[in-house]
């Protein structure tokens, strides 16, 4: 059974430290998700989520996130705008 990328990337989003200095924009939460499912395929032997990468100019993207986190610009990500599910 997998997971849905939103689910993955809610997760990834809600552990920056923002405080800390630590912020995630909609390209390094693309690339988190993307090593987080080469990581699970090499450890587990399948897949965490069902999508895709496509390969882009600055990295890879999975067109179903981008179309939910485009509209956010290069600004910092946060759970309390995107909310994100029960895991």
């Amino acid at each position: 059974m997998t997971t849905s990328i939103h689910n993955v990337a809610d997760y990834l989003i809600s552990k920056a430290d923002a405080e800390a200095g630590d912020n995630v924009t909609h390209l390094k939460v693309q690339k988190l998700a993307y090593y987080a499912q080469a990581w699970y395929l090499a450890i587990k032997d399948r897949r965490l989520f069902d999508n895709d990468f496509e390969a882009w100019v600055h990295g890879p993207v999975a067109r179903e996130l981008f179309d939910r986190l485009q509209g956010n610009g290069w600004n910092p990500l946060s759970v309390d705008h995107y909310g994100y599910s029960s895991y």
